[in-house]
């Protein structure tokens, strides 16, 4: 997320930005973040953190699909989103990276061999900063609205 002054004019490049959840792969279930997307229909609430200064943010959502990284490849997917978030809280974190920037395609993270882990082994390096704090992330939470907007009723 980054925190503007206004999210029709801001160019989103450049410092300001800070994550607020980040997943890869769980050694617990043998299992990629993008599989537990795929058996939700592509679907993954997120709780924005209450501490957050309201205001407008942009959000910056990716996938980094790896099955060419070893190659030198890996492809990264982005989504933006424009946001008010109507709060009374006043922090905005500190720490913060630039985008583009923030991620190398020389990086660990940006070179894992999928199909041949051992040569990088687990656990998978995260790409990027860590998130600003440990967030509640819910595959499917109460409160979402995700189902009124799907039918033209949100």
């Amino acid at each position: 997320m980054k925190n503007v002054a206004s999210a029709i004019k801001d160019t989103a490049a450049g410092d300001g930005w800070f994550k607020i959840y980040a997943e890869g792969y769980d050694e617990s279930t043998s299992k990629w973040c993008t599989d537990k997307l795929i058996a939700n229909n592509g679907i993954l609430s997120v709780k924005i953190p209450e501490d957050l200064a309201g205001g407008n943010y942009l959000v910056r959502a990716e996938i980094l699909a790896l099955q060419e990284a070893d190659k030198g490849n890996p492809q990264f997917y982005p989504g933006c989103a424009q946001i008010f978030l109507e709060s009374s809280a006043t922090t905005l974190p500190t720490d913060t990276v630039s985008i583009p920037g923030a991620v190398k395609i020389t990086d660990a993270s940006a070179t894992f061999n999928i199909y041949e882990p051992e040569k990088f082994p687990f656990p998978y390096p995260i790409p990027g900063p860590a998130a600003y704090v440990d967030i509640e992330i819910a595959w499917k939470y109460e409160g979402d609205l995700r189902s009124r907007c799907l039918d033209g009723e949100a």
